[in-house]
């Protein structure tokens, strides 16, 4: 069995680069992973296309130059 997570990956004007599961949330199936990406994406006002499980922003914001969201998959020992 697997599950799904959300990834936000991002990298300052400093040079670091940080990521985390939004929200620590998982979800069960890829379709609803893929729902909740979709209302970040739309928080941001970036859209997004029925077969894609990810999105990225490079306008620096907030310290902030490249930012990236994706859903990976879990397996049962946690692996991705």
């Amino acid at each position: 069995m697997s599950v799904f997570i959300i990834i936000n990956e991002w990298s300052t004007v400093d040079g670091d680069s940080f990521s985390e599961v939004v929200d620590c949330r998982y979800f069960e199936d890829l379709e609803a992973a893929r729902d909740a990406l979709v209302i970040i994406a739309e928080g941001f006002g970036v859209e997004t296309y029925d077969d894609e499980y990810n999105f990225s922003m490079s306008e620096p914001t907030n310290h902030i130059v490249f930012q990236e969201y994706y859903v990976q998959e879990l397996g049962r020992n946690g692996q991705a």
